[in-house]
């Protein structure tokens, strides 16, 4: 949980994050704007093909799934 903003993250999957560049994926609750959590796409499809960085699918008020790429 992050305590500045209360934003709860669970990771179900990722690789090469512990040791270095990698991803993750997920899901979180943004109690407040998630705009700042991400780039918002209608759907996750094709995240792995894009440029690094946060893609987010609200999936429900306040439920994102998140792929997150660091490289």
């Amino acid at each position: 949980m992050n305590g500045t903003t209360g934003v709860i993250r669970f990771i179900f999957a990722g690789e090469g994050v512990v040791i270095g560049p990698g991803w993750v994926k997920g899901i979180e609750y943004v109690p407040g704007d998630y705009s700042r959590e991400g780039v918002l796409l209608p759907d996750l499809d094709k995240a792995a093909s894009l440029p690094a960085n946060v893609y987010i699918r609200e999936i429900e008020p306040r439920w994102l799934i998140f792929y997150q790429r660091d490289k």
